[in-house]
Parts: structure tokens; C-alpha cells; sequence
């Protein structure tokens, strides 16, 4: 099974011969949109909002949906709210992101978290090679102001790749709580 956000309130899902054979849908009553259709496809969404985030707070009976068997005997489902904004928001109105700020000794890391205090939402630290690496997450209104204090003690990276680069072959120092905990220090 694969699926596409399309929009906020469409999804597009694929499911292969082997998917509608898991939850017993058969291309031959979706063709004749029959009761049995109905009851299976439903019964389909259900699991797959208990499996997803995706239509959380909607029941399966009230979305609208379009089934269209395809030749290979799966199926292509348009599975839509009809308007409302259910899906999580676009990359950039997401309410956290996350910044690291690479600083050379302990002593810079516990004041740049002592500058912090009150702005992040999480925070851990980790230590990569002689580099102590602080990685916070903000609100996306005080992004620029973290980048701002951030850039007063090391370099910053907002790149995700950089980010899990750190977190995957770093030393954990603090795995959560860093800034409340390093600022104690100073």
C-alpha cells in the first residue's frame, strides 16, 4: 500500500492485488458499488486511520471516497474530507523546528542553554568529535530569534541530514531537557 497527501484534505492510496486480498476488498464489487463494497471499504479506512495520522478525528463513514479498481487487480482510492483542513500542515507552517548549534567547550554550550531558557520546546546535546552539538526545537515564530543566539555561540545547521548525522554517531550527554538542565550549570 502506498498513499499521497495531495492536498490537506485529500489523500490518494494505492493498494496492490496483495493489499486487497489482506482486507478482504474485491475489484469485482467495487465495479458494482455494492453494499459489500461499502461495508469492506470502510471497514479498510478504519485501519488505516488507526495505522496513519492521517483523518484523525474523522469517522470512516464521513469521508468521502472514490474507488478505481485497476487492471493489475488492486485498486486506487481518493479518500478526501470534503474541505476541512485534517491533514498535517505544509513543511514550512510546521509548529517545531529544529536548529543545532555546534559550540567547542561545555562552558559555551551551558550559556548558550542559559541564553535559551524560556524559548525552546525540547532540547538534547550530544558530543561529536571535540564539538559539543545542542539540538533544540522552537516554535516556528521563534525560530529567528534561537537562530540569532545560536549564531552568537557556534555554527548552526537547520539541515536535518546534519542533524541525524549528529544524533546517530554522537556521544548523548543529554538525551532531553539540556537547556534547563546546562543552564543550572552556569
Amino acid at each position: 500500500m502506498y498513499y499521497d497527501a495531495l492536498s490537506r484534505n485529500t489523500v490518494k492510496i494505492t493498494l496492490t492485488g496483495k493489499d486487497m486480498k489482506d482486507y478482504a476488498i474485491r475489484s469485482e464489487s467495487l465495479r458494482a458499488r455494492t453494499a459489500e463494497s461499502k461495508r469492506s471499504l470502510t471497514s479498510f479506512l478504519k485501519k488505516f486511520q488507526s495505522e496513519s495520522s492521517l483523518f484523525p478525528d474523522h469517522s470512516a463513514e464521513r469521508l468521502f471516497l472514490e474507488a478505481f479498481p485497476s487492471e493489475d487487480g488492486g485498486c486506487v482510492l481518493y479518500v478526501s474530507t470534503l474541505g476541512t483542513d485534517v491533514l498535517p500542515p505544509p513543511e514550512n507552517e510546521r509548529k517545531s523546528a529544529p536548529l543545532m548549534c555546534r559550540t567547542d567547550d561545555l562552558g559555551s554550550a551551558a550559556r548558550l542553554c542559559r541564553s535559551l531558557t524560556g524559548l525552546v520546546r525540547s532540547s538534547c546535546l550530544y558530543r561529536l568529535g571535540s564539538s559539543y552539538c545542542l539540538i533544540i526545537k522552537v516554535s516556528a515564530q521563534k525560530s529567528g530569534l534561537a537562530s540569532h543566539i545560536l549564531g552568537e555561540y557556534g555554527g548552526i545547521s537547520d539541515d536535518p541530514t546534519d542533524i541525524a548525522c549528529v544524533t546517530e554517531h554522537g556521544t548523548p550527554i543529554c538525551r532531553s531537557g539540556a537547556v534547563s538542565r546546562l543552564s543550572a550549570l552556569c
